[in-house]
């Protein structure tokens, strides 16, 4: 099976202490669909960005398999 890729915008939700917590949000429902922690360390070596895109690939959609 092919794998299925998504590619989605994550903006600043808040600043924490020792993170940056960037979120998509579906506005529609008000509910965060996508949160990421990233390190102020990384943060800064990224330069700051105030939103960054995100691609990610799921292999198989299947809830469960049995084995």
């Amino acid at each position: 099976m092919a794998a299925k890729t998504i590619t989605t915008r994550l903006e600043i939700e808040k600043k924490c202490k020792g993170s940056v917590r960037y979120s998509t949000v579906d506005k529609q429902n008000e509910k965060a669909l996508l949160t990421i922690y990233v390190l102020n360390d990384t943060v800064h070596k990224l330069g700051n960005p105030d939103a960054i895109d995100v691609s990610l690939s799921v292999a198989s959609t299947s809830a469960s398999k049995k084995s």
